[in-house]
């Protein structure tokens, strides 16, 4: 078969820091089908450059996101008035099946991880014809016009480990846009070690996106072997190692950095950790920077203790100070990681986390505000406050819920005052002046400009209205619906 596989552009902060990666999970599922014979074309729309044909196409897949949803919907379309069957995968349509194939255009969702089941329809597809049936395919859903509804087939077992599949196919992506990422100040692009996360955030799609193998390692010797041919195949000088969470297994990493070191291997590369198991872990850290890790992202979340409760953080403030500290005296810089705006935080809560970043000094921080996605158990408590009826919206630059004691014009203020203030070039003048991917001046411009940026509505294809009754967009009037004064802040814990 003649596939297309898409990855609509990204309007995040990353992208306006010039942090730009290949869309890896569309590359394992082109990947997937490259190995069964059939011939794929991968488009990342932030690059393509090409037309924008669909005609020649048997199958046309979409990956997307919360905020990429609208454009994918548009493509998806596109394809689907080409006459091409469209499929649709990601995070966000795993859990908007009943909306989402209620458009004509949507043929198919392919639900959680996508390489097996998108393998097993392709072959359908090609066998059957037009005698395919849909309710062969695990992990799908589809529309049943005859009865009238949606259709979630049974979900197939998630792979055992990420090594059961083919490698990713970057082959069939031009490699070299991706360079402008840089890490120490040389090309890198991303690839993982694992799959999955055991921890239970409130605000993170991931528990709920794999099923009971949550969380699932490589082999190490195979991980460096593609960590290798990055850098002799593609011309990087290390890597991004995109896992849900990296050290979820110290001792696989001990493994991981042995490998790297035996073979002599000169590569920079980047993780995510929770900083608690750093903390427990203070010879991990070392190894880590003897193997090349120079730079750690670590979720803090807030500044407040009660805060972190309420999110199912189980992490305490005094840990980001030490696992901080940790990585300072290794040479590896950490890039801390912030929420802002939960139902019940006081402006005074959001300071304290503004100044808690500051107060830590790491290399980089970077700021959000709480955002309601789908599959997350935030969205299951605040779905009834939503008022924005855009998904382009739901970035974590933008407030789209009501608080119940700060207003939302006020939200977007604190998250612009976060930044103006942890960089400010009085106290970041130094590191400004390097040029620091995210540090630089003009990054910094961009991130600015991002946060003052709405999307406006893409014709709103499927709206968030489609999926819950929206709230009155303005604040008092959504109060006074509720019968209730907002509470004055979440509960402190005891």
């Amino acid at each position: 078969m003649k596939i297309l596989l898409i990855s609509p552009p990204l309007h995040s902060l990353y992208f306006a820091t010039r942090v730009i990666i290949p869309p890896l999970g569309l590359l394992y599922v082109a990947g997937r089908l490259d190995a069964d014979g059939h011939d794929v074309e991968v488009r990342d729309m932030s690059f393509h450059e090409g037309p924008e044909t669909y005609d020649r196409f048997d199958l046309v897949g979409i990956t997307c996101t919360t905020s990429q949803y609208p454009e994918a919907l548009q493509y998806a379309q596109k394809a689907h008035d080409a006459g091409c069957r469209t499929m649709i995968g990601g995070t966000h349509v795993t859990f908007t099946t009943q909306t989402t194939l209620r458009l004509n255009y949507v043929d198919f969702v392919i639900r959680g991880e996508g390489e097996q089941a998108v393998s097993i329809l392709a072959r359908n597809l090609e066998e059957e014809g037009s005698r395919f049936d849909p309710r062969k395919v695990p992990s799908l859903s589809w529309y049943d016009a005859d009865a009238k509804a949606v259709v979630d087939n049974p979900q197939i077992a998630d792979i055992k480990t990420v090594d059961d599949l083919p490698r990713p196919a970057r082959h069939l992506l031009n490699m070299e846009p991706y360079k402008i990422t840089r890490l120490m100040g040389q090309p890198v692009t991303t690839m993982i070690t694992s799959r999955g996360c055991p921890y239970d955030c409130t605000f993170c799609s991931v528990p709920t996106l794999y099923q009971k193998r949550k969380w699932r390692s490589r082999e190490a010797v195979l991980a460096v072997n593609e960590l290798e041919d990055l850098c002799q195949e593609y011309g990087f000088t290390g890597a991004l190692l995109v896992d849900d969470l990296l050290t979820t297994d110290h001792k696989r990493i001990h493994e991981l950095c042995a490998e790297i070191i035996e073979r002599g291997l000169k590569v920079h590369w980047w993780c995510q950790s929770r900083a608690d198991i750093l903390v427990k872990h203070p010879d991990l850290v070392e190894h880590m920077a003897q193997a090349g890790c120079s730079n750690v992202f670590l979720g803090l979340e807030s500044g407040n203790e009660h805060v972190l409760v309420h999110w199912n953080k189980k992490m305490s403030l005094s840990t980001g100070y030490e696992a901080v500290e940790l990585l300072r005296s290794h040479g590896i810089r950490a890039l801390t990681s912030f929420i802002i705006g939960a139902e019940g935080e006081t402006e005074a809560d959001i300071e304290r986390t503004i100044q808690y970043a500051k107060d830590l000094n790491a290399h980089q921080a970077q700021f959000s505000i709480l955002t309601p996605y789908p599959g997350t158990a935030d969205w299951d408590r605040n779905k009834d406050r939503i008022f924005d009826n855009n998904w382009g919206n739901f970035t974590g630059a933008k407030v789209v819920f009501h608080r119940d004691s700060v207003p939302g014009e006020v939200i977007e203020a604190k998250l612009r005052k976060a930044y103006l203030t942890f960089y400010n070039p009085l106290r970041r003048w130094d590191r400004l002046l390097k040029g620091i991917p995210g540090l630089s001046l003009s990054g910094l411009w961009s991130v600015w400009r991002t946060l003052k940026k709405r999307e406006e509505s893409m014709a709103l294809l499927d709206p968030v209205s489609a999926m819950i009754p929206l709230a009155a967009s303005d604040r008092e009037a959504f109060f006074r619906n509720r019968s209730q004064k907002p509470s004055a802040q979440i509960e402190a814990a005891d």
